[in-house]
């Protein structure tokens, strides 16, 4: 993960995503697993979604954070992805 285990669970707290009685049994599965607490959180333990992690991240970084999935893609940009690339990456370029 970009950020260190610590970081992320500094920013869960201060941001009131989590408290410390949610975090413990997760933060507990991450070092027996050898997982990343941020892949902990979201696989494992349900606690947050891939884009509060997203966001966290971003956020602690000065990035934008972007939900792909749920962005446009502009018709100009879409005609220059290749027919097989889009086809693979479930899109559909307008053409």
């Amino acid at each position: 993960m970009i950020l260190p285990d610590e970081q992320i669970r500094k920013l869960i707290l201060a941001q009131g995503l989590a408290d410390e009685k949610t975090l413990e049994p997760v933060e507990r599965l991450a070092r027996d697993t050898k997982i990343p607490l941020a892949e902990a959180l979201v696989k494992k333990g349900g606690v947050l979604t891939d884009e509060q992690v997203g966001g966290l991240t971003a956020s602690a970084l000065n990035l934008p954070f972007v939900i792909l999935s749920k962005a446009a893609i502009p018709e100009d940009v879409a005609k220059i992805i290749p027919t097989r690339i889009a086809r693979r990456k479930k899109q559909s370029p307008k053409r």
